[in-house]
């Protein structure tokens, strides 16, 4: 069976290039798509012959970032969302996958690139979205103030307690608890509901030991009023491809979930490596009362905590689902073991690019 046969009866959307980027192959799924008919093309007329822009579907997207492109120059693009519009106009958004292609002499012979039609899937994210930016405005704007002017009010009142009945204090009292308990489900609602903005990453190459330097220095003052001592064991440098702003909000994570659960006296260690070359594992471990095998996956979800009932740890329990989302935006995973004999080992793994 011809290639073209087996493309088209799959309905893959498949193109490849040659050693010098011209486009060897479109599949007929690839020719629908982009209402083309297959003919031979440079790499530098691919973005415009295909109409092709970045996301935003209006900033036109340059030949260097063409993932067919990308690959053919050696390297590996994984999920990449590129726009396309139609002859007509009409906007589509497409994930890409592209790999180099090696020869048997093993020099780069080409790069084929597998596209995805993903345009249903990003117009719900986008109407997800704005659903969750109304409720977020509804909690903040239309719920947050009443409670907290309500929560305000009764304080003033609770500075006048001693001018005040003993059953009106007793009032006074569950008011209080009541709007505290108010603000508090707010605000957990609220986490709750932003937790997906730490999914969107806006990547940038850096130096990874230095940025878990600067986050070890702002946590400091928490392990010290636990009197809990921080050793980092990184390499002296590590060039990624990252968002660390988001990978800044996730080592903090561990890192104040690590000083709350630690022992007073003990030590907490952050060990940062790369030694395939190709992904970064980021421990922290501590010596706290650790949790049992059967709950470890338990604890990535929202609002979960260790139930040991020696720990007093306030929080919502959203540390480890923030610092979960984060690395699994990044193509990673967050990974939580026993730290023998004792304690909780949670690992942070992702691509270095």
């Amino acid at each position: 069976m011809k290639t073209s046969t087996l493309l088209a009866q799959a309905g893959l959307l498949v193109a490849a290039s040659d050693a010098v980027g011209r486009i060897a192959l479109l599949s007929p799924g690839m020719q629908e798509l982009f209402e083309l008919p297959f003919e031979p093309m440079p790499e530098d007329e691919i973005s415009t012959r295909f109409r092709l822009f970045t996301p935003d579907g209006s900033t036109p997207l340059p030949t260097e970032d063409v993932p067919l492109v990308r690959a053919r120059r050696g390297e590996v693009v994984r999920d990449a969302l590129i726009a396309a519009r139609s002859a007509t106009g009409s906007l589509r958004h497409l994930r890409c996958n592209a790999s180099p292609l090696i020869g048997p002499d093993g020099l780069l012979s080409g790069a084929v690139v597998l596209v995805q039609d993903v345009s249903g899937e990003r117009a719900a994210h986008l109407r997800q979205s704005e659903l969750r930016e109304r409720l977020l405005e509804t909690i903040n704007h239309q719920l947050r103030t009443p409670v907290t002017n309500l929560l305000g009010y009764a304080e003033m009142l609770d500075d006048q307690r001693a001018g005040i009945a003993p059953e009106a204090q007793r009032a006074l009292d569950a008011v209080l608890r009541a709007a505290g308990t108010l603000r508090t489900l707010l605000e957990t609602i609220s986490a709750l509901v932003d937790l997906d903005r730490h999914a969107q990453l806006t990547k940038t190459y850096g130096d990874l030991p230095l940025v878990v330097e600067q986050v070890a220095r702002a946590v400091t003052p928490l392990f010290d009023e636990h009197h809990v001592e921080l050793r980092l064991d990184q390499p002296v440098t590590l060039p990624v491809v990252l968002d660390f702003a988001e990978i800044r909000r996730a080592v903090s994570e561990l890192l104040k979930n690590a000083a709350c659960y630690a022992p007073a006296g003990s030590v907490v260690r952050l060990r940062t490596r790369c030694e395939d070359g190709v992904a970064v594992d980021l421990t922290v471990s501590d010596n706290g009362p650790g949790i049992d095998d059967a709950e470890l996956d338990r604890l990535i979800q929202p609002f979960e905590r260790g139930t040991d009932p020696r720990q007093d740890v306030t929080g919502r329990g959203l540390g480890l689902a923030i610092a979960h989302t984060i690395a699994s935006a990044h193509g990673g995973a967050l990974q939580l073991s026993a730290n023998r004999p004792r304690g909780l080992c949670a690992s942070l793994r992702f691509p270095i690019r």
